[in-house]
């Protein structure tokens, strides 16, 4: 992790203020990607999510301070040019960083998810997926990919 900031202060969102007198802290994208091993501008979901032949359920918070608004609008229309059928874009405005259960509540976090599952699994988007798997199969690989 060779990124780091300095910081000076920290204001908290009550108004509290603390001193720090040049603390250095790893920002939060760089210890992430320290963690996980990845470069996530290798693995940006917008660039990897028109290759993907499966329908894709995307749940975003709009409160979330990890995913910066040009990041989310950037995925939301990298789906909607996939134009597949069965893919869902669910913003919660109320939502931080995975928190999109908490901030809806479980029943209708487990409804909404629930009924993307029962659409992909459903004897007709199978039968309308089947040629995408028959052709990775082809290809060699496996419908798993």
């Amino acid at each position: 992790m060779a990124e780091t900031w300095t910081l000076d202060g920290l204001a908290l969102n009550d108004g509290t203020v603390f001193g720090l007198a040049g603390v250095n802290v790893t920002p939060p994208k760089a210890r992430a990607e320290w963690i996980s091993a990845a470069d996530f501008e290798a693995v940006r979901p917008q660039d990897l999510m028109p290759d993907l032949k499966c329908p894709v359920m995307v749940i975003h918070g709009e409160g979330d301070p990890f995913i910066p608004p040009r990041d989310a609008a950037a995925m939301a229309s990298s789906l909607k040019s996939r134009a597949h059928p069965d893919d869902v874009l669910w913003t919660i405005p109320e939502a931080g960083h995975v928190l999109g259960m908490a901030a809806v509540g479980p029943d209708e976090y487990r409804a909404r998810v629930s009924a993307f599952l029962d659409k992909i699994t459903s004897e007709a988007a199978i039968t309308r997926t089947a040629p995408a798997a028959d052709s990775v199969r082809a290809a060699g690989g496996n419908d798993r990919d």
